[in-house]
């Protein structure tokens, strides 16, 4: 297989389209379940993946205007003939990359219609795909290396700033940062992942109590409080903090959590082979908020005593490492 270059399609080359039509779902339209049941986290056989453009095809031809994607969010339906239409154009920019059956293609997009365009396009470029699904993203083990963007430690900031957490019990899946990392890069190269989708995540979801007990075992405690988004509010209108607006901008209880469910037995083998584990530590959520601290104003400003007690480390040496 030629693997010498990895082509990353990003949100920005996608089409945009808008539409309406009917009130169906996604849950109706019976070519995309075989898309939608990867997301559980069940194989996707290669003779699957080479079917599901055709049978797109099949419905394009036979009910063009029916909706393959309803978006609640913005409550906007994307018929077949625009998917087709949307896939067929990203197919062709594609194949004049040099993209073909045989290379590898990197989708970097959030759940929704980028993501569904963005596979049956490559499916139509001739490319047997992987799905690599990361739940929550943690620090790395051995450097506490983590994104400042991403909520979840926005959120352990902002309840270590108030001195409290929410009183929330839905747990969600993890993984550190570091293994997600080297896993993606080995099961894409692997001629034996074509065609397979990877949850890439711990066996035991972890919820947002638990992250903050793991803080209070690391000496930073807090408290539970029923009304915890209220108190992260206040004090970002009174703090002007961008990190605590974020938090208490984002709505937990319209998202779907507690996933349970979730099959990650797909890299169970590769974990083992490689002797890592999908696991976050106790320390590890304190790692990445020393990490934040160390390089980040936003977050120095209300985690003063985690800042500074790393010094010496470049940040780009670590990134390096990870």
């Amino acid at each position: 297989m030629d693997v010498t270059r990895i082509t990353i399609v990003l949100g920005a080359v996608l089409v945009m389209w808008r539409g309406t039509t009917g009130g169906e779902t996604l849950s109706s339209v019976m070519p995309l379940l075989i898309v939608a049941s990867a997301f559980r986290g069940k194989v996707l056989p290669a003779e699957c993946s080479r079917a599901v453009p055709s049978l797109v095809e099949r419905w394009v031809q036979s009910r063009p205007d029916s909706p393959a994607i309803f978006d609640p969010t913005c409550q906007e339906t994307t018929s077949y003939a625009q998917l087709w239409r949307s896939s067929g154009a990203l197919a062709a920019r594609l194949r004049r990359l040099g993209v073909g059956r045989g290379e590898v293609v990197a989708l970097s997009l959030p759940r929704g219609r980028s993501l569904i365009v963005a596979m049956l396009a490559v499916a139509r470029a001739g490319v047997r795909g992987r799905v690599f699904r990361p739940g929550l993203i943690m620090s790395a083990r051995d450097t506490g290396a983590c994104n400042n963007r991403d909520l979840v430690w926005r959120m352990l900031t902002s309840g270590l700033a108030v001195g409290a957490h929410p009183t929330d019990e839905r747990a969600e899946p993890v993984s550190p940062v570091d293994t997600i990392a080297r896993a993606i890069v080995s099961l894409a190269l692997s001629p034996s992942s074509v065609g397979r989708v990877y949850h890439l995540a711990d066996e035991r979801s972890v919820s947002t109590r638990e992250r903050f007990d793991m803080l209070g075992r690391a000496g930073l405690t807090t408290e539970p409080l029923p009304q915890w988004r209220r108190r992260v509010a206040e004090r970002a209108l009174d703090g002007g903090s961008e990190v605590m607006s974020a938090v208490a901008l984002d709505e937990l209880e319209g998202q779907k959590l507690a996933e349970d469910d979730l099959q990650v037995r797909g890299w169970q083998p590769w974990l083992r082979k490689q002797g890592l584990s999908a696991a976050i530590t106790p320390e590890q959520p304190r790692q990445g908020l020393v990490f934040l601290a160390e390089r980040h104003e936003e977050f120095a400003a209300l985690l003063p005593k985690l800042a500074g007690r790393r010094g010496g480390d470049d940040v780009n040496a670590i990134e390096e490492r990870v």
